[in-house]
């Protein structure tokens, strides 16, 4: 990023991204693995062992039903096509986490300085909230959605673009499809198509 092309600042970014991928690997080994995983990795063997696609997510705990759609299926299934292991689903994750981060950063830095953007992937990578989502359930893959849409609404607050408005819309159909708390993403594009 040439963000940080001082020496000083490239050295801490590293640092601080590989001590998060460092405690993401050892929050991944050592889950515990409960009923939502077990829902996760169910129909992703689905579709690793027998090229089944279930369009469904997990069960909601509110009782709500099953989340519509099939993308959580692929988001766990696609990476356990290569390696066959709960691990590879766990790695495409922290990937997804990454993209986000990268994103967020780009909007950050056009209005906070440098050292506050620095301290902002510092508290994004090491964060226990951000760790504990290491883990096969729905709400991890949140970021995957959330991310792209504030870079949409970013970019299409200086101007209307149709890549963005596409952009915006699909993270929202990603959002629907991982977790029904994504209502919220709603309200806040109808607020800023509002305003």
């Amino acid at each position: 990023m040439h963000l940080f092309s001082e020496k000083g600042d490239q050295r801490f970014l590293i640092l601080t991204l590989l001590m998060g991928l460092f405690l993401s690997v050892l929050y991944a080994i050592t889950y515990k693995p409960h009923y939502d995983i077990h829902q996760m990795l169910e129909r992703a063997h689905q579709l690793v062992e027998f090229g089944h696609l279930i369009c469904h997510g997990n069960a909601s705990s509110a009782g709500m039903g099953k989340v519509p759609g099939c993308l959580s299926s692929l988001l766990v299934g696609l990476p356990m096509m290569l390696w066959n292991s709960p691990y590879a689903a766990l790695a495409f994750l922290v990937l997804t986490q990454a993209f986000a981060l990268f994103l967020v950063v780009d909007v950050f830095k056009n209005y906070f300085k440098k050292s506050s953007v620095l301290i902002f992937i510092f508290i994004f990578c090491l964060s226990p909230w951000r760790l504990s989502e290491v883990y096969l359930w729905n709400p991890s893959y949140l970021f995957f959605a959330v991310a792209p849409h504030f870079y949409s609404a970013y970019k299409l607050l200086k101007k209307p673009h149709l890549l963005y408005t596409a952009l915006h819309v699909l993270s929202l159909f990603i959002a629907f499809q991982i977790h029904n708390s994504s209502i919220i993403l709603v309200f806040m594009s109808g607020f800023l198509f509002w305003k």
